[in-house]
């Protein structure tokens, strides 16, 4: 028969180890795309997405070739993003730097937080960019917007030159049919083609990696995409794209320390009951 004095404690040195992965904190983080900055400001907001809605058909154009990105440090512990990376998707296209003058450049509105970064992009034309945030780097509830642009590779002539990148980052269905991309290219069901973004955080050992998800465009945003431009007398909504990431358990320090006593307790006891 187990001696009740035994099992009693061990029982309650148990309930402390539950107690500490209960205690455990998270990483994670959301990633927002849209072709107007305001609308990821204001994601909320009907009348900021009404007023930009009524932009001019070529300004939309550019401005899907040139989307804005939120990342946003969604962690529930004291983790900061040191940096991330955005992949391609379609490797037809590359990111670009010849309007900007860089990879990547800062948002233009005032509540994103004020980080400094440095962009790496591998070769003249890049299928991946990666962020790289200086300093403690963004902490958790912080937000950063930036701006990129896509372009054909020189290999491909035939391909529209200002791109719409949700035919490229992800099969964003759009029209009676995306013309820019092949049908045997588009996949639904499998987003491992579409744009990847990786995210790394201080004081964990793995990145968090997603993928943009494959979606059909309804309204009359689904109706008009790259040199297809709507007439100027109708209003062409605007969506956001979110990718989003969880994971990479820290254990909070106070916890760490009720997984040793509850590993090491045992065996005190049991040199006790021995000696």
């Amino acid at each position: 028969m187990i001696n009740p004095r035994i099992t009693r404690p061990l029982g309650l040195l148990f309930a402390a180890a539950m107690a500490a992965t209960a205690a455990a904190q998270t990483t994670g983080f959301s990633l927002a795309i849209a072709e107007k900055e305001q609308v990821l400001q204001y994601p909320n907001n009907p009348a900021v997405k009404n007023l930009a809605a009524w932009d001019a058909p070529s300004h939309r154009v550019f401005d899907r070739s040139a989307p804005f990105i939120e990342l946003k440090n969604t962690s529930d512990c004291d983790c900061p993003i040191t940096q991330f990376s955005i992949s391609i998707g379609d490797t037809r296209y590359h990111f670009e730097d010849t309007t900007f003058g860089a990879y990547a450049v800062p948002g233009m509105t005032m509540d994103s937080s004020p980080i400094t970064f440095d962009v790496t992009a591998v070769g003249s034309e890049p299928d991946m960019l990666t962020i790289q945030f200086a300093g403690a780097g963004l902490a958790p509830n912080e937000l950063v917007r930036l701006r990129f642009e896509i372009a054909p590779d020189a290999n491909q002539p035939n391909l529209f030159s200002s791109p719409d990148y949700r035919t490229v980052l992800f099969d964003g269905i759009v029209g009676a049919q995306d013309l820019m991309v092949p049908q045997t290219i588009i996949d639904l069901d499998n987003p491992s083609d579409n744009s990847q973004v990786i995210v790394s955080f201080n004081g964990t050992p793995s990145p968090l990696a997603s993928y943009f998800q494959d979606t059909i465009v309804t309204g009359t945003q689904g109706q008009y995409f790259n040199q297809f431009l709507r007439p100027y007398s109708v209003m062409e909504g605007i969506d956001m794209f979110t990718v989003t990431g969880e994971g990479g358990v820290v254990p909070e320090p106070a916890s760490l320390l009720l997984v040793a006593v509850t590993l090491l307790g045992p065996i005190g006891l049991l040199r006790r009951r021995n000696g």
